[in-house]
C-alpha cells in the first residue's frame, strides 16, 4: 500500500508538467513569441531530409534540430497529407510545431518521474524527491524554461 501511494506521489509532478504544459503552450500561432520556433523548425526540416544545413550549427540548438527532424519524419508518416514533406511542412508548420513541443513536454515530464525514482531510491525519503520534483514549480521563470 504504501508503494502505491509513493507511486501516486512521485507521479505528480510529471502529470502536472503535462497538464499546464498543454494549458499554457500552445498559441495559436508562434510569430508573436520571441522563441524562434520557425528557425527550429526550418532546422530540423533540413536535418529530416538528410540535409545538415541548418545554418545553425555552432549553436547548443543542433541537438533540439536533429530531434525536431525525426518528429517532424514521424509526424509526416503519422498525419501527412500524402504530399511532399516540405510541401506538408510549409503548409502547415503549426501541426509539426505542436508535435515537436509535445514530444519535448512529455520528455521532460518523464525525465522528472525517472528523476523522482531515482533520488528515492538513493535516498528513501520522499520529502526530499518530491521537492527536487518542484524545483521547476518554485520558479515561475523556471517553470517557464523547463517546460513551455
Amino acid at each position: 500500500m504504501k508503494r502505491d501511494y509513493n507511486f501516486i506521489l512521485l507521479s505528480l509532478f510529471p502529470v502536472l508538467i503535462i497538464i499546464l504544459g498543454f494549458s499554457f503552450a500552445f498559441p495559436l500561432h508562434y510569430t508573436n513569441t520571441t522563441d524562434p520556433e520557425y528557425f527550429y523548425l526550418l532546422g530540423g526540416l533540413n536535418i529530416a531530409q538528410l540535409k545538415f544545413i541548418s545554418g545553425y550549427y555552432y549553436h547548443p540548438g543542433i541537438t533540439l534540430q536533429i530531434l525536431s527532424g525525426l518528429i517532424i519524419k514521424i509526424t509526416h508518416k503519422v498525419c501527412g497529407n500524402n504530399t511532399d514533406l516540405i510541401f506538408d511542412v510549409m503548409k502547415r508548420p503549426e501541426l509539426y510545431i505542436n508535435s515537436i513541443n509535445s514530444t519535448l513536454l512529455v520528455m521532460s515530464a518523464i525525465v522528472f518521474f525517472i528523476l523522482g525514482l531515482v533520488i528515492y531510491k538513493i535516498t528513501n525519503s520522499i520529502f526530499l524527491t518530491i521537492f527536487l520534483q518542484s524545483a521547476p514549480f518554485i520558479d515561475n521563470f523556471g517553470f517557464l524554461q523547463c517546460c513551455l
